[in-house]
């Protein structure tokens, strides 16, 4: 699967959200081999082990920027299986045939008035709902936001996945911030600066009601970055009359993050709405016993291991902070609770939740319809993939193939219909079948023909020491076949051939399953082909079957391919030359009359005699 992943809206870690997908990238890079990202410039240096898309200078950190992501993206998304927007409640990809992926974090203007200016609420309230529901699967990363959404949005929750965020290990700490920041003890809060959303006003003012002991004894020490309106907070603070006991670091590194969680008294979440609260679950899993709002995520994620609060009331905020501080017992049943808690949020399992989640939509156009023939949709690592796991499992598996000549003699009989839909795997092969898809508007991913797909089966064969047999084609045409290819795989195994002309086909049967070949090919022509391995597979000895047609004659080097062609996709046109004859009839006529077939389909629904 190639995976498109769309990090617009990073701002090198000092969010949640840059957070988010810096762990989930890492992770995703070891269950997807096929990854890339899509960034802004200033982000280039953080992914530097992926391959990139860069959003032009021009449309960078602005308006232009998220205009961009919802007009361009999807001319680049179609060259891709899938796109995972992993800021889907920010940057959106309306339009396409590409299956798309947004996680959604939080829906807090709905729950926070005035949170932004008037032109964002307009954006968030008017705009964001229609644009998240052309989204093929909403994520929601806590069951707050997923009621959120469906509240909101008017959607069934029960078309929501739920993926519950992880928690990073942070490294060791660096201490050498405690004495930059003069801190001994001191109440805790990491997460941006923001008013009114994050509740700093009231959390300073709980601050000043604590008994004077605890906070003289005690700084108050705002981790994070500045946001919306952080001056208003700046500003609080400098008038508190616990000022001097008040501290902004700023934005730290990992090592001083982890210092500041281990040495705390306490750890305080007081915001309005949160989708998830990824600083309370780090403060869980380091060992700091924590306060949180009792609404949204935060409720949910701290669950009975933290004390909880009304965040609109300053003395239940308050008297929560000196309980913990006062209360050893407590602190320690509360911490070792939350400590079990946090192990549950895993960057690992959400990141292959996301791939399984991306996996299924992409498998959803995995599987078209011409003529009511059904086909496999993908890429040939894809295929070779299924076909290695079926091998392995010693499941048979019987292959045909489609192109425009074997689709017409489809939708000329009723029982060729039959029989390939009878396959376990129908392949598209040529070009005709790609025109096809356009028409039917179908989102088409790779000419799987089995010419091009011989390589990838010889390479697994060699590797997994899997045994082949060729069936077909005139005589000795099989084995020079073999002889070639040897010659190129010289660990490959082949352990038969024979031509496609006989009268007794039991013998032939009997011959094959001698060998007992792990890979049959059977090449005898359309139709002919299909309905003798058909008949056949119960008998044959044999894990994958597949129906090739001319593929021997080809490798044998009878029939020779033009690479230009192949890549304007007029291989056809060179094989009407090297047998005009044979072929006139085929091409000539039956190309465009599959062009007018495919027609009647889409717009009458005809699919055949």
């Amino acid at each position: 699967m190639k995976l498109l992943v769309s990090c617009l809206g990073y701002d090198s870690g000092k969010s949640g959200i840059s957070n988010y997908m810096m762990n989930v990238l890492a992770e995703l890079k070891l269950v997807e081999e096929d990854i890339t990202v899509v960034l802004e410039n200033d982000a280039v240096n953080d992914f530097s082990n992926f391959k990139k898309i860069l959003v032009p200078k021009i449309f960078s950190k602005s308006l232009a920027g998220y205009l961009w992501s919802i007009f361009i993206l999807p001319f680049i998304a179609r060259k891709f299986d899938c796109v995972l927007v992993l800021a889907g409640n920010r940057r959106f990809v309306p339009f396409g045939k590409t299956s798309t992926v947004g996680v959604i974090h939080d829906l807090s203007q709905y729950r926070v008035a005035n949170k932004y200016g008037w032109l964002r609420m307009f954006q968030l309230f008017k705009v964001q709902p229609i644009l998240a529901k052309k989204f093929s699967k909403l994520v929601a990363i806590s069951k707050t936001t997923r009621t959120d959404i469906a509240k909101y949005w008017k959607l069934d929750e029960n078309s929501i996945e739920l993926n519950y965020n992880g928690t990073s290990k942070l490294p060791a700490p660096d201490n050498a911030i405690l004495e930059r920041l003069n801190l001994q003890k001191y109440i805790l809060y990491v997460s941006r600066i923001e008013h009114p959303a994050k509740n700093h006003a009231n959390l300073i003012k709980a601050f000043e009601a604590l008994p004077e002991d605890i906070r003289k004894n005690h700084k108050l020490v705002f981790v994070g970055a500045d946001w919306d309106n952080a001056d208003v907070v700046r500003k609080l603070a400098t008038e508190s009359i616990s000022a001097e006991n008040i501290v902004f670091s700023g934005f730290v590194s990992n090592a001083e993050l982890s210092s500041l969680y281990k040495n705390a008294s306490v750890f305080v979440f007081p915001s309005f709405a949160e989708g998830f609260g990824l600083g309370l679950v780090e403060a869980m899993s380091n060992g700091v016993v924590c306060a949180c709002s009792n609404v949204s995520a935060l409720a949910e994620v701290g669950g009975d291991t933290v004390l909880q609060f009304n965040p609109s009331e300053v003395s239940e905020i308050s008297n929560s902070i000196k309980t913990l501080i006062e209360n050893e017992q407590l602190r320690t049943e509360l911490i070792a609770k939350a400590k079990e808690r946090s192990s549950i949020f895993s960057w690992q399992t959400h990141a292959k939740t996301l791939s399984d989640i991306c996996r299924k939509e992409f498998q959803k156009i995995s599987k078209l319809k011409i003529f009511d023939v059904e086909f496999f949709n993908g890429r040939f690592a894809d295929i070779i993939e299924i076909f290695t796991d079926r091998i392995l499992q010693n499941k048979k598996t019987s292959v045909a193939f489609i192109n425009t000549h074997y689709l017409n003699c489809a939708y000329e009989s009723t029982e060729q219909r039959k029989r390939l839909n009878s396959f376990d795997f129908v392949l598209p092969d040529g070009s005709g079948v790609r025109l096809a898809c356009k028409i039917m508007r179908y989102k088409f991913c790779d000419n799987l023909n089995g010419t091009d797909l011989l390589p990838y089966l010889c390479k697994l064969a060699s590797e997994k020491n899997l045994t082949m047999y060729f069936l077909g084609g005139r005589e000795n045409v099989a084995a020079r076949a073999a002889e070639n290819l040897k010659m190129k795989y010289p660990n490959l195994k082949i352990v038969g051939t024979r031509s496609g002309y006989f009268e007794d086909h039991n013998a032939v049967v009997a011959e094959v399953n001698i060998q007992k070949p792990d890979i049959l090919f059977v090449g005898f022509g359309a139709v002919i082909q299909e309905k003798w391995l058909l008949e056949n597979l119960d008998k044959l000895d044999c894990k994958l079957a597949l129906a090739v047609g001319g593929l021997v004659d080809v490798y044998s080097g009878n029939l020779k391919r033009n690479p230009i062609l192949r890549k304007l996709g007029l291989e056809w046109f060179g094989r009407l030359l090297q047998e005009p004859c044979r072929l006139f009839g085929r091409y000539v006529i039956g190309n465009p009359l599959f062009v007018f077939r495919v027609l009647l389909y889409k717009f009458f629904g005809k699919s055949g005699k």
